[in-house]
Order: structure tokens, then sequence, then C-alpha cells
């Protein structure tokens, strides 16, 4: 099996099974290019030296003699082959690796595409030639001898390989699926099969490949998250989800096991949580094995526990800013990620007096999200939706429990709108309000308490400026004296007078 790139020689690859192995190669390899490939062993790349000045460029390379002989000769049917493989492989591909190239590789991408790939007639040419960028891309993929930015796009080049018809090109599904599940790969990599992953779920035409994308994005849904990497891991789930709800499949019990784990797993982000709440209430049926009762009280704890981190952060801004006289994070924390008063969600949001709230706009539109998405898991707002939501689940003889669900459906609908509409502080404690009700029956037992310390402070007040009763004592006693029986001052007798003479 040929392989070229450009810090290599060119080389004859036996097997392509890197890490967790491309078996797709070794597929390629007998239906597409069984004497195709011709390139001469040993002849060195551009950058060794061959053409590096006519190839030094992208511009160069689509401006030149050969790629217009290529392009001639593929457009009208010819195969690939020959002196227009080589082109291709050797001059053509390795234009992703060139440090030239790095300030334009997205259009030198979609440029190898567009101009080598898509314009070809022939079937058997054109599955050849895409053929060969799967495996150049793949082991692109997988080399750390390639720069960062070289391995990113090479896998994003294999999702955009697309049919004439301009559908995603169904052998490219399996290598896309083995890199977005490789958990040896950088994250960053894995990270940039999944627009194809999606592509291909969104394709209805190639069911084989579905099934293959389905049991990959359980796969990284169930795996454990990075400590270290954790927003990048969960941005990995999360478009694995969206792919699962493009499908569609039904959830086996295995599935909604590991989602289930996933949703109550408190050291998981929230928004993350959230999606998992979403896919469950979309890919459910009557049999899924779900406890449906814990399942609301889940998802009941979740928006409770969106609702008094933002209380929490609140208490803590408002703090911040008292502490440092009204200036520290500023006085227009209320900008938070956007400006005062600015422009969003809902009919209050759009208020040009300053915002004197500590939290920013986008906090409240965050949670309007987190808290609509979690309505729509329990019951969907169009009956005709593919998921109906977990209301349906609920059997006709758990009245109490369809009953809780709908009003709890309604209270974070609620909390939702007031979220937009008034974007403050207040929405978070209504609607706290609305989902803990014996949070007012704690808080009016705390103002009742406070009442009565003050109370009995007062009183305690009063009493302390009250004279003291005292013992009465004569006037001569003085002071500090220690208490004894009074006695009478004695009187002293004067002095006998001298008998005059």
């Amino acid at each position: 099996m040929f392989f070229c790139q450009s810090r290599m020689h060119c080389s004859l690859i036996v097997s392509c099974t890197d890490r967790k192995g491309f078996s797709f190669a070794k597929r390629f390899l007998v239906a597409v290019f069984s004497g195709v490939i011709l390139l001469v062993c040993g002849a060195p790349s551009i950058l060794y030296g061959q053409d590096a000045a006519l190839f030094e460029t992208w511009t160069k390379v689509e401006s030149s003699p050969e790629t217009k002989a290529y392009t001639d000769a593929l457009k009208a049917g010819g195969a690939f082959d020959g002196k227009h493989q080589a082109h291709f492989l050797k001059n053509v591909l390795p234009q992703l690796e060139l440090q030239s190239n790095r300030p334009q590789i997205e259009r030198v991408r979609k440029r190898i595409r567009d101009v080598f790939l898509l314009p070809i007639t022939s079937p058997a040419a054109f599955d050849a030639a895409q053929a060969a960028v799967v495996l150049y891309a793949s082991q692109a993929a997988a080399s750390d001898d390639f720069d960062m930015a070289v391995r990113v796009n090479a896998v994003l080049l294999i999702g955009d390989l697309r049919t004439p018809k301009q559908e995603p090109w169904p052998s490219a599904a399996e290598a896309i699926v083995t890199i977005a599940t490789n958990i040896d790969l950088p994250l960053a990599i894995r990270a940039s099969a999944m627009p194809g992953l999606f592509r291909h779920a969104s394709s209805a035409g190639n069911p084989e490949g579905r099934k293959a994308i389905t049991a990959a994005a359980f796969t990284i849904i169930a795996e454990t998250t990075p400590d270290t990497q954790q927003t990048a891991h969960e941005w990995l789930q999360s478009k694995a989800m969206a792919s699962l709800r493009v499908i569609g499949s039904p959830l086996t019990e295995s599935d909604a096991t590991n989602i289930l784990a996933a949703l109550n797993n408190s050291q998981a982000g929230l928004n993350l949580r959230v999606r998992c709440a979403s896919l469950l209430g979309a890919l459910a049926d009557r049999d899924t094995k779900l406890d449906l009762s814990a399942l609301v009280e889940s998802i009941k704890v979740l928006a409770t526990t969106s609702l008094l981190n933002d209380e929490q952060f609140l208490e803590q801004r408002i703090l911040e800013k008292e502490y440092l006289g009204g200036t520290g994070g500023g006085s227009n924390f209320g900008a938070g990620m956007g400006p005062p008063g600015a422009m969003g969600m809902g009919m209050g949001m759009g208020s040009e007096k300053p915002r004197n709230d500590p939290l920013g706009v986008q906090t409240y539109v965050r949670q309007a999200w987190r808290l609509s998405v979690l309505a729509e898991a329990l019951e969907a707002e169009d009956p005709k939706s593919k998921g109906k939501g977990l209301l349906q689940l609920v059997p006709a003889t758990e009245m109490q429990l369809a009953e809780d669900v709908t009003l709890l459906v309604k209270d974070l609908r609620d909390c939702a709108f007031d979220m937009t509409t008034y974007a403050d502080s207040s929405a978070l404690s209504t609607c706290l309000d609305r989902l803990l009700p014996e949070r007012i029956e704690e808080r009016e037992a705390a103002e009742q308490a406070e009442a009565a310390a003050m109370a009995a402070q007062e009183n305690a007040t009063e009493t302390d400026a009250s004279p003291e009763e005292t013992v009465p004592v004569e006037e001569s006693s003085a002071p500090g004296e220690t208490e004894e029986p009074a006695k009478k001052p004695a009187v002293k007798k004067p002095s006998p007078k001298k008998s005059e003479p």
C-alpha cells in the first residue's frame, strides 16, 4: 500500500494499522488500489528537493501545467493513475504540510476537494482518488511527526469528502469513526472528526455508516472525562449526542444506563448533563427500561442545582462589590459578557437603562436555555416531534407522577420565560421558590427568628438604659467602700474651755 508524505521518502506500506488499526485501508487497497498506485519507491518528496521551487505554495500548484493536465484528463473520464496520480500524491496532498501554506491551510484543504476530486467523472477514478486522501489523512492524523494544524486539517479533509451529488462519501465514514473513538489520539484530533461524524449521521444514504456512528457515539459518551481536559472532552460528548439525535435510534438498556450515569454525575458540566436529559427525552421509548420517577427527580435536581449555582455566584459578586467599594469587578459587572443594557433574548433585555445586576445578561440566557431544554425533555411542545418527552412514557396508572411532571414542566417553562424577560437576580429567587417551596417556609422561619432576636435585643437595651435599684446608704458613705452596717457618725465633743482667771 503506497503512502507518501513530505517529511519522509515515498515508501511501500504493507499495512496501515496504526494504534487502533485502520482496517478500512486494507479494504480500500483490495477494492480500489489494486494496480493503481505506481509511484516509484524512494523518490524524494518536494521538501527534499524535488521541484521545491515549482510547488512551494498552493498557488503555484494550482496554476501549474501538471494540474491543468490532471484536471483535463480526469474531467474527460481518465483514470487516476500514472503521472496524474503521482502529481496528486507527491505535489498536491503534501501542500497541507507546508509552512508557507499555513495562513491559508483551510482554503488549501477545500481546494484539494473542489479542484482535484469533485470534477472527476469516472466512478473508479473518483473512488481511487478519494481513497488516497483517506489513507494519507488517516496516517497524518495518527502521526506525531506532523504539526497539530496539519493533523487537524487532514481529519477535516476526510470529513469534507463528498460524492458528485454533494452527499458525504460513504467510504469515509469508517475512517472518521476510527479517529473519533481513538482515545490514544489528542482530543484536538478527535474533535476534528466530529463535524464529519455529524455530517455522515445526517445522511440517510449510508445505513451501515449510521450504525457505526451510533455505536461510536455511545462509546464516546461512556468514556471517563479526563480531569485536565474536561471542557474539551465534554464538547466531544455533546457532539456525539447531537449525532445520536439526528439518527434517532431507540436506546438500548446499556445505552440508557450510560446516559443516566452522565446525567447524575455531579462532577460533569451542567450543560452536558442537560444534554443527557434531552437525549433521554428524545430517544427513550416504552421499551427503554427507565425508573421514570427517579429520572424526573434527577431532572428537577439538575434544574435547581443550576439555579443555586448562579445564586451562589451572585452572592459572591455582591460581596466582592461591597468589599471593593463598588469598583471591584467594576460597577459594571452587570455587563458580564456584554455591555450594560445589551440586547438579548426576551422582552426586558433590551432596556436602555444601565444594568445594576452583578450577573451578566448571558448568565440568564444560559439559564433560560437549560430550563427550556429540561422542560422539552419532559414534554415536547410540538406533539409531532420525534422525541415526545418522558411524560409520554408515564403509565396511565401513575396519575400522580404524570401530574407532578406536568407541574414541573410548567414551572421550568415559566422560569425560562422569567429569565429572558427580566434577566435579573429576582428571577433567580422567584424560580427557586417555584421549584423549592420549602425555601419560602425556611425564609419565613428565618425572618421570624430574626425578628424575635431583634425584639429581645431591644428589650435588653431598654433594660440596660433604666436606673438600677440601689440600697440607700447614709450620705457619709463614700463610693467604693465595702458595705458594712451603718454606724452613727461620732459626734465630736467640744474641747473644754479654759476657766477664766
